[in-house]
């Protein structure tokens, strides 16, 4: 059995599709407590906001970084 490494293409991209993951989820939390906390909208609708803006993002994220080669 092969060791993973980091030269290995499928665990790169599988470890950079993770920490994209991570980086996302912080950021939508981060956006639903500011638009409860500071901007004070209902908590519905700062789910639904926030969701859109982590879905956008995070789909820009992993088009750039994960899958470059299209797949």
């Amino acid at each position: 059995m092969s060791k993973f490494k980091l030269t290995n293409p499928l665990f790169r991209q599988l470890f950079l599709f993770l920490s994209v993951g991570v980086l996302c989820y912080f950021i939508s939390l981060i956006l639903l407590m500011f638009c409860v906390e500071i901007a004070s909208i209902e908590v519905n609708l700062a789910n639904l906001i926030s969701s859109v803006i982590y879905i956008f993002i995070c789909y820009l994220l992993n088009a750039k970084f994960v899958f470059k080669e299209g797949r």
